[in-house]
Order: C-alpha cells, then sequence, then structure tokens
C-alpha cells in the first residue's frame, strides 16, 4: 500500500507539471444508431472497455457488446468486441462493465438477461486475457434470483481480482419491492463461486440498494439512491460493508450532511485504493439557480468515515452533476451529462478534482471537441492514473442517431502552436479561423490591441475553429484601423499557452451608421439622422471622409448626395413627390473614392413623404353663419386615412380642429360678419399629416327679424330685433331696389326702434331691413335682409290753407302735397257742402253764401276718388270764414259800426268754431288710432299673404 502511494504521489506530481490534456475520440467499427456506445467504461494503463448494450448481434437486437481498445503508443485502436455466448435479444449486455487493475479480467452485467422462465433476471460474465485474447470464463447468476431483479445493473472487481461484486438493485426482500441486493462471488483460485448476499440492514421499498457499487481490498461501497432519509423521500444513502476475512459485514451508513428530498445521493459510487469515498447527488437543487447536482468525499477517520467535502463545480450551467463518479487515489471525476454550453443546449462535460494538502481543488474540466445538444457527455466515467475515459451514449455518428461515443483524455507535456487559415475583413469586425488544438480544457486567445484576450466559444467545424470579433465582446474594435492578429491555445487551469500563429494584417471595413431615422417633413421633404459608425474618432470626428446618402421611388431615378464626416444629420429636398414611398440608403466612405473595401456597410430604410395639399378646397356661406367647405384629396398612391379639419376666428374666440374621414365639412360659426380662416391637410393612420391648404371666408350678418310695423303720416315706424356685429341698419321700402338709412333710430335691449319719414303717403311699400357689415354701409356691405312686410303711410295734411270772403264767396288756396305719389285729389268742405277736386287743384272758390253766416272750411288730402272715409287720407285744415253783407258807403263811421258788428259777430263765432274743431279733432284722433291699428292689421295679413306666397 505504501508503495503504491508513493506512485500515485508522483503521478499526481506529474500532472501539475505536465500542461496540457490530449483528447482521443473513440467510436465502435460497426456501430450503428441506438447502440449507446459509452454507456459504461472502464479503463487501466493499456485498455479501454466500452458497454454498448443496445447493439443489435446477428438478428438480436439489444442483445449488447462490449468493445476492448487497446493502447498502440499513443493511439488507442480498437482490438476486440466481446458477445455473450448464450446472448439473446434484449440482454442488454455491456449495461455494467469493469475492468481489473492486472488486466486479466473484464466482468459484464447483462442486467436484463432472462433465465429459464424469469424474465429480466440478469447474468453478469467474466472474460479472462490468455495473452493473445479474452476469452468468456464464467457466467454469472443470483443463487435467490427472480424475475425483474435485473442481476449485473452494476459491477465491480477488486484490484487483487480476489472478489467480484454485482447488484440487483430491483430485487424485492419480502414485501419490499426493489429494496435491492448485492452479491458477493469469491476466487476460488479456479472460478469466483457465491459467497454473500448483501443487503441493507434498514432497507425499504424503492430504496433500490446496489443501484451503483464500488469494490477496493476490503471494502466496497453500495449506493441506494432513492432510500428515503426520515421524512426526505430519495434522499438517498450509501452503504459501507467491510471483509472481515470470513464475512461481509455492514460497517457505516452514509448520508448527505445537507441532504434533502430528491438528491439521489449514492446515484454514483467510488473508493479508491487509500479507502476515499466518492458520492454523487445529481438530484441536489440549488436556491435561486438552475445549477443541480454535488458530489459529497468521505475520508477515513481512525475506524469510520466521515465527510469531509462537498464538491461543486466552479462554474455554471452544470445540471446532474454527480450522475458518475470515480476516484483514483488523490483524483477524482464527476461527471455532469446535463451541462449547457451557451445555447447548444445539454452537451455535458467532467469535472477533474485533486486532492492537494487534504483539499479536493477543480483541476480540469473535460469536454468534447465535437460536442453537441443531447450527447449525455459525461452520463458514464473512470479513471485510471492520469487518464480519464468518459462516455457520451447518446452522441450521433453521421446519420446514426444515439450511436454512441467514448473519449479518452491523456496528458501532453506541450501546446502545438495554432496556425491562423486567414482572418476576413468585415464591417467594424473581423473573422478569423484557425486549426483545432485537439485536446480538453484548451482555450484560445487572440491578439490584436497590445493586449492578449480569451476567445469566448469559438465555433469548431470539421477540425476548424471560426470566431466573428467586434466590439460587443472584445474591446477596441471598431472600422477603418489596421491589425495585426495572432492567436494562440493555453491551458486555462495551467495559464500556459503554446507559442503564437503567425501575424494575420488586415484593415477593417467601415461599419454601417448607427440608429438610421427618417422623418417627413412638410412640402415633401425628407428629415434623415444617423448617429457615428463605430470608427475612431479624431478630435471629435469620426475617422472617415464623407457620408452618401442616395433616395429613390420606384417611379423616379436615383438621387446621390454627399455629406461631410462631421454630419449626422440631412434634409432632402430635391427630386421629391408628395404621397410617395421613397427608399433611403447611407453609407460612410474611408476615402474619397468610396469603392468596395473603401465603402461602408449600406444602411437602408424606406418612408412615405407627407401628403400634399388637397385638391379644390372652397367653402360658402348659407344662412350667415352656416360655413360648408368641399376638397379633393392630394395625389399619390395613398388614400389618405384621415383629414385635420381647423378653423379659427380673427379674435380666436371661435376654434375648433377635428379629425374627419370625408372630402366635406360643415359647421356653424359662433360670430357673424367674421372673418375665418379654413386649414385642411391630410392624414396617414400615424397621424402624419401633409400640407396645409388655407381658405379665408367672411361669415354674414344674420338677418333682423322685424316685430312690430305701423304707418304713420308719411313715414313708419318699425320694432326689430337686434343683430350682432353690425355698423349699422338700411331700410328698403320697395322691396330691396333701392335701401336708405333711417331718419330715426334707437337701440334698446335687443329690439331697435327705427322711423323712416317723407315718404309718399297712400302707397303700398314692401319693406325690409338688413345689417350693414361694415361702417361704410353700401348697398354691397348688408347682410341677409328681414322677411319682407308691407304697409301704407297716410298722405299728409294740407300746408296753409288761406281762405278770404269776397262778397257773398270764399275763396280759398292751399299748398299741394310735395309727396303727392298716393294723391287722388283734395276734399274742400264747405259746412255742410263738399267738392271733390283734382289732385294738381290747390284753390277753390265756394259761391252763392248767405251774408251773416260763419262757415268752417276744410280741405285734406284724399286717398280716394271720391271724398268717401279712408284711413290714408290726409288730416283736414279747417279755417272760419264769416260772410259780411256788403257796405253802401265807404265813410269811416260807418266802417267803425260794421267793425264792431263784425267783431261782436266773429268773436262768439270763432269761440264756436274753436269748440267744433276740438270736437272735430277728439273724433279726428280716435278715429286715427282706429285706422292705425286698422293698418297694422291689414300690413300683418299682407305680410301672411306674401310669406305663404313665397312658401308656395
Amino acid at each position: 500500500m505504501i508503495k503504491n502511494l508513493i506512485l500515485f504521489q508522483l503521478l499526481f506530481f506529474l500532472i501539475k507539471t505536465q500542461l496540457f490534456v490530449n483528447e482521443t475520440q473513440l467510436i465502435s467499427n460497426d456501430g450503428e444508431l441506438n447502440d449507446n456506445f459509452g454507456k459504461s467504461v472502464s479503463i487501466t494503463q493499456n485498455y479501454v472497455v466500452i458497454g454498448s448494450p443496445n447493439s443489435q448481434v446477428g438478428n438480436n437486437p439489444e442483445q449488447g457488446k462490449v468493445y476492448i481498445f487497446q493502447k498502440n503508443g499513443s493511439n488507442w485502436v480498437q482490438y476486440l468486441t466481446l458477445t455473450a455466448s448464450d446472448g439473446n435479444s434484449g440482454d442488454n449486455f455491456g449495461f455494467s462493465v469493469q475492468i481489473s487493475q492486472d488486466e486479466n479480467y473484464i466482468i459484464v452485467g447483462a442486467y436484463s438477461a432472462n433465465l429459464w422462465n424469469t424474465s429480466n433476471q440478469g447474468k453478469a460474465y467474466i472474460f479472462q486475457n490468455n495473452g493473445t485474447n479474452w476469452i468468456e470464463k464464467q457466467i454469472l447468476t443470483a443463487s435467490d434470483g427472480n424475475s425483474g431483479d435485473n442481476f449485473g445493473y452494476s459491477v465491480g472487481i477488486s484490484q487483487d481480482v480476489n472478489y467480484i461484486i454485482i447488484s440487483s438493485p430491483y430485487a424485492n426482500l419480502s414485501n419490499n419491492t426493489y429494496q435491492g441486493k448485492a452479491y458477493i462471488f469469491q476466487n476460488n483460485g479456479t472460478n469466483w463461486i457465491q459467497q454473500e448476499i448483501l443487503t441493507a440492514s434498514d432497507g425499504n421499498a424503492g430504496s433500490n440498494f446496489g443501484y451503483s457499487l464500488s469494490i477496493s481490498g476490503n471494502y466496497t461501497i453500495i449506493g441506494a439512491p432513492y432510500a428515503n432519509v426520515g421524512a426526505n423521500l430519495s434522499q438517498g444513502k450509501s452503504y459501507i460493508f467491510q471483509n472481515n476475512g470470513t464475512n461481509w459485514i455492514e460497517k457505516q451508513i452514509l448520508t448527505a450532511s445537507d441532504g434533502s428530498y430528491s438528491d439521489y445521493f449514492g446515484y454514483s459510487v467510488g473508493i479508491s485504493q487509500d479507502d476515499s469515498i466518492i458520492i454523487g447527488a445529481p438530484g441536489v437543487v440549488y436556491t435561486n439557480s438552475s445549477n443541480k447536482g454535488k458530489a459529497y468525499l468521505f475520508e477515513m477517520n481512525g475506524s469510520n468515515w466521515i465527510q469531509s467535502q462537498i464538491l461543486i463545480p466552479n462554474d455554471s450551467n452544470f445540471a446532474s452533476f454527480g450522475v458518475s463518479s470515480a476516484i483514483f487515489g488523490n483524483l477524482s471525476i464527476v461527471g455532469s451529462y446535463g451541462y449547457q454550453k451557451l445555447s447548444e443546449g445539454s452537451n455535458g462535460k467532467g469535472y477533474v478534482f485533486e486532492k492537494m494538502d487534504s483539499v479536493w481543488t477543480q483541476q480540469l474540466s473535460l469536454f468534447p471537441s465535437d460536442g453537441t445538444n443531447g450527447d449525455y457527455f459525461g452520463k458514464s466515467v473512470a479513471l485510471y492514473n492520469s487518464s480519464f475515459i468518459v462516455g457520451a451514449s447518446h452522441a450521433n455518428v453521421n446519420n446514426n442517431s444515439l450511436q454512441g461515443k467514448s473519449y479518452v483524455f491523456t496528458n501532453s507535456s506541450s501546446i502545438p502552436q495554432v496556425n491562423i487559415q486567414s482572418c476576413v475583413s468585415l464591417f467594424s469586425q473581423f473573422a478569423c479561423y484557425w486549426n483545432q488544438i485537439i485536446g480538453s480544457n484548451v482555450d484560445y486567445q487572440i491578439y490584436y490591441d497590445q493586449q492578449w484576450i480569451s476567445i469566448q466559444n469559438p465555433l469548431l467545424n470539421n477540425s476548424i475553429y471560426s470566431q466573428l470579433f467586434n466590439s460587443s465582446q472584445y474591446p477596441n474594435i471598431s472600422g477603418n484601423v489596421d491589425y495585426s492578429i495572432q492567436i494562440r491555445a493555453c491551458d486555462s487551469f495551467m495559464n500556459v499557452c503554446g507559442d503564437a500563429s503567425n501575424p494575420w494584417n488586415l484593415t477593417t471595413r467601415i461599419d454601417s451608421v448607427k440608429n438610421l431615422s427618417l422623418s417627413a417633413l412638410l412640402n415633401s421633404q425628407i428629415s434623415v439622422s444617423w448617429d457615428y459608425p463605430d470608427v475612431p474618432l479624431v478630435n471629435s470626428t469620426p475617422k472617415l471622409d464623407h457620408y452618401i446618402i442616395s433616395y429613390q421611388s420606384n417611379s423616379s431615378n436615383q438621387t446621390q448626395l454627399s455629406f461631410p464626416n462631421s454630419s449626422k444629420s440631412a434634409i432632402l429636398t430635391s427630386n421629391l413627390l408628395s404621397n410617395t414611398n421613397y427608399s433611403v440608403s447611407i453609407w460612410s466612405c474611408s476615402n474619397e473614392e468610396c469603392l468596395n473595401q473603401n465603402q461602408g456597410e449600406i444602411v437602408s430604410n424606406s418612408i412615405f413623404t407627407l401628403f400634399g395639399k388637397v385638391y379644390n378646397l372652397s367653402c360658402s356661406i348659407s344662412n350667415s353663419i352656416n360655413i360648408e367647405c368641399n376638397w379633393n384629396q392630394p395625389s399619390g398612391s395613398r388614400i389618405p386615412t384621415n383629414y385635420t379639419f381647423s378653423y379659427s376666428s380673427n379674435d380666436s374666440n371661435d376654434s375648433n380642429s377635428i379629425q374627419i374621414t370625408t372630402t366635406s365639412y360643415n359647421f356653424t360659426a359662433l360670430i357673424p360678419n367674421e372673418e375665418y380662416t379654413i386649414n385642411v391637410s391630410a392624414c396617414d393612420s400615424n397621424s402624419n399629416c401633409g400640407d396645409i391648404s388655407t381658405i379665408n371666408i367672411k361669415t354674414k350678418l344674420t338677418k333682423p327679424n322685424i316685430l312690430y310695423w305701423n304707418g304713420g303720416i308719411q313715414e313708419f315706424q318699425i320694432n326689430f330685433s337686434k343683430i350682432e356685429r353690425n355698423y349699422g341698419y338700411l331700410i328698403s321700402i320697395d322691396n330691396g331696389n333701392t335701401w336708405n338709412h333711417f331718419d330715426q333710430i334707437n337701440e334698446s335691449g335687443e329690439n331697435v326702434y327705427g322711423v323712416k319719414d317723407n315718404i309718399p303717403g297712400n302707397v303700398l311699400y314692401t319693406i325690409l331691413i338688413s345689417g350693414c357689415s361694415e361702417s361704410t354701409c353700401n348697398i354691397s356691405l348688408l347682410g341677409p335682409s328681414s322677411s319682407s312686410v308691407s304697409m301704407i303711410a297716410k298722405l299728409g295734411n294740407i300746408e296753409s290753407l288761406s281762405c278770404s270772403a269776397i262778397d257773398t264767396s270764399i275763396k280759398c288756396n292751399w299748398n299741394g302735397l310735395l309727396l303727392s305719389e298716393g294723391l287722388k285729389g283734395y276734399c274742400f268742405s264747405c259746412n255742410s257742402t263738399t267738392e271733390f277736386l283734382n289732385s294738381n287743384q290747390t284753390e277753390f272758390t265756394q259761391n252763392n253764401l248767405k251774408e251773416g253766416e260763419v262757415y268752417l272750411i276744410s280741405v285734406f288730402a284724399s286717398a280716394l276718388d271720391n271724398c268717401s272715409v279712408s284711413n290714408y287720407s290726409g288730416s283736414p285744415s279747417t279755417s272760419l270764414v264769416q260772410i259780411f253783407p256788403p257796405n253802401p258807403s265807404t265813410s269811416t263811421s260807418s266802417s267803425s259800426k260794421a267793425g264792431v258788428i263784425a267783431a261782436a259777430v266773429i268773436v262768439p263765432i270763432v269761440v264756436i268754431a274753436i269748440v267744433i274743431i276740438a270736437i272735430v279733432l277728439i273724433r279726428k284722433k280716435k278715429s286715427h288710432h282706429k285706422e292705425i291699428h286698422q293698418d297694422m292689421n291689414l300690413a300683418q295679413e299682407r305680410l301672411i299673404s306674401s310669406d305663404q306666397e313665397n312658401l308656395d
């Protein structure tokens, strides 16, 4: 034992001084799909044994095979293929394998083999090396085997080849299904005979005691990964049995110090020559992590084993760590077939730990150079001295899925030089291709910026690695820069690297501009903005010559414009049409010519220019303040989604903006006699609106409403509603043919009172009223007129009536009516006598009157062809005249007498006349009020009649 320890310590020292691990890939020469070559592995100095339990033998599918590879110099060559002499379909021969360290015996498990009438009872086969060949020496079965025991699930052979251990993890004990058993076979010099059946002292149903096992010297360890520990289901246990010279007795039950449910502690086990034990627990779950699995180290302390360390990988993305494990001296290996390499899925990995100063430290990470998703690399592991073998039972080989592979890793003293195949200049980046350095734990570094930088996850294809180098992962890489590139291979754990490759020189191309943005502007313009490409800055200006912007539509020629290198924006104005889709491209140039390698990567985008102005915008006014607008859609390939219609008055007290989908819009303005500005623009679905069409239109005044009207003596009195924002009112008495100002006007509250006088009486007038829209108030600036009303004014009164008595006659004269359009004639009354005079007669003499009589003379303008009563005739003018007898003489006395007599007579007469006139006037006033009322009724009837005619 001491000699062995010295040997192992020397070997492990050599591992620390040897710097590189070579990889050898092993594939069966007759492999087929679904063989699962690599399901079980074992290794010694000169042999590798690999199980392929699903291989077909002859016509027997899944009978199983075992392949022996022999070391030939630095290579491993396939030497023999082992099969069972009594094999049958479904035996799964090779599910477990173990080669003795003296390289004389191989034990193979066929856990699904049938025995007579017991299916899946299982068998194990011993092959012996006779120096030339490996021959089947013995078939082992369980003395108490039953159907479904799966004898041969795990196998082991001691270093001195005196003992073989074989498990039946699905064997039932009493009523405990799948409690599990293990069988010890002892070498009697010729054969191995069953010596003892091992079971767990605290075994329970479903524990699967014997799921894994390992034997070394006088100790064997057996895993029961599905055993319950307290309330923790499937936490798992492992059992140590010791050979006391006669029997194997249960020495100790091991559990994890931090165990939990479903850890599966004991899924894999191993024991070394110095009695160190490793146990895998692939089900351990980490808090706040997707990682799974641990491995536990136990060291002998006196007569018992104590947990000395928990092994956890020093990287992330591992899963099922501990699904396989092995230990040899101060080295151990733990498989993690669920390890994920970036986005490639579950490639698998093997972790090598070394014990130094009583502490186990991770030294190597083993993974296949050609690994792919689902290979199950690490499902099985084994080691001998400083050589490791890892099975990948689910790896595909060519077109054979799940054929399986295995990988042997051994040490080398130097790292070869990398040979760069090529490096290619790209836009602000470059790609390099170099030859693969075969081995595990190989990292690559690149030198391009005065420092060596690790290459992250290069891609491998047919033994050539490739990687794209850009600023997202590697510093100081940009466009238009000269680089001298070298690559070297390194051992990532030992921090030692091979010689650098020969330099490869190149200049990167200018990259594309960043963040190209287009926006459409009014007047068919396009705004372009961008950020500098990824190139060095010189005095805050990018290291390039200029930019080129190119644009065109499907129906136009290409337009190219050049912009200085400091530019970050531009406005395109030339050769652009509205509502047209343009493709806009921009690229940078490293020199004036801007050809080929000197042209940066082109970035393109497209955009529609905004809509042009709508066509034929027109607006009209109805009912003074109702505005109706119509237009046609703008030209171009797109139809507007909607239109923005807005209006505002000059005083901004009335404004609005709305979105509509039609090409017309009506609205009622709030302000009469006000100029409005109308704007219309076409918009797309993103509310991008085009050029604005504008039109101005002025609302009209509202029309007044005549509330009351009356005809007076050669005048009209009219009461009408007030209208807003006017500059006065005009009246038409001839139905709108002529317009004049009121002679009197007065506003009171919401009403207006107006008088129009000096008009001919006895004429039917059609009255209209309208407001003035401006202060000049001429006919062209009138607002809408009111509804018409009709009325008649009275004739005027006689002016300057003068009468005198001449003998027995009275002669009168008067002034004729100036406004005589409606005059029919004059009525002359002398007491009870009335004469109708024509309209141009302004004097009259009444003859044959009596002397001494006083006569009341009355004259009025008649609205009729006779002197009948009429509401429209003028009021009478009166005069009292007395007829005196003729004087016989002309003496003074006579005259005085006559005057006295006349005075005596006239004064009473005058008094009487005044009384009579007063009575007449009172009657006339009452009659006049009646006439006014009749006139209003008549005018209103005529207005109603006129309106009805208009409606008809």
